[in-house]
């Protein structure tokens, strides 16, 4: 008898094509996550530089296409003046300040894969930079309907805020915000470039310009990722193996005992 052997009995042989399916499983999410790792060029500048809805562009609680970042949108609305929050230690023309957020609410905006639950769909919408930080907290929004051109921006991921003063943060993160007012929203922010309308009133922020497209990099999370998947495979393999192994030494034993015993192996008498 031989490892072999037992290895092509109907039992593994069933067992090894569901260890397969999953290790085929796990190869394509390896797969997947190695896609998102990898490095992606910035979308080149003509295409970003049409306006486009804001809704044919970006929905709720999905991805935002790297080819999407950085698109002008156009987008109307009402900014939710109580939903705020300022974020420090932002630079601008050499100058350190605080960038102002509020979320935006927009007309006929879509959400995937989650049901709303009636739940309202936000971006959050850099206002301005200012240099005082008494300014920054204090300013606010009007909750009038507005119109905007406004560039996305891929998110920052999140970073604790205990040790924040209250109504900051230190990253633009969703994740962050919808958790602080039960909302849903997208994977990105917007920098407007231009408003109307009667919400549309001078804040005394300066309006922070888009920075250029960058030309993409490593995203080591999703390769850390991938490489698990990989490893799962491999591991849902190898216990099948262990298994087969573990029976074959286990009848190898049996087989050992019974000859000292002076009688035949059990399996070998069930199958006579």
């Amino acid at each position: 008898m031989s490892v072999l052997k037992v290895a092509l009995r109907p039992k593994w042989i069933g067992v090894l094509v569901i260890a397969l399916l999953l290790a085929s499983l796990f190869v394509v999410l390896a797969n997947w996550q190695f896609d998102r790792a990898r490095t992606r060029q910035a979308p080149p500048k003509s295409a970003t530089e049409t306006v486009k809805p804001f809704n044919s562009v970006a929905k709720a609680q999905a991805p935002l296409p790297a080819r999407d970042a950085y698109q002008k949108v156009s987008l109307s609305g009402n900014y939710r003046p109580r939903q705020q929050i300022v974020i420090p230690a932002r630079e601008l023309h050499g100058r350190d300040g605080y960038w102002v957020v509020t979320m935006f609410e927009p007309d006929g905006a879509t959400v995937q894969t989650v049901k709303r639950r009636g739940r309202p769909i936000e971006i959050p919408v850099v206002r301005g930079w200012t240099a005082s930080e008494h300014e920054a907290e204090t300013s606010r929004a009007s909750g009038k309907h507005i119109r905007m051109i406004a560039r996305i921006q891929p998110i920052e991921g999140p970073t604790p805020t205990d040790k924040m003063p209250a109504g900051q943060m230190a990253t633009l993160s969703t994740a962050q915000l919808v958790n602080k007012w039960d909302v849903l929203s997208y994977a990105g922010y917007l920098l407007p470039m231009s408003q109307s309308g009667p919400g549309a009133t001078s804040t005394g922020l300066t309006t922070v310009p888009a920075p250029p497209p960058k030309a993409g990099g490593i995203n080591l999370q999703s390769l850390f990722y991938a490489i698990e998947w990989i490893v799962f495979a491999l591991f849902a393999v190898y216990v099948w193996w262990r298994m087969v192994r573990d029976e074959y030494l286990r009848e190898i034993e049996e087989a050992e005992m019974a000859d000292r015993l002076g009688t035949a192996p059990e399996e070998e008498v069930k199958g006579t």
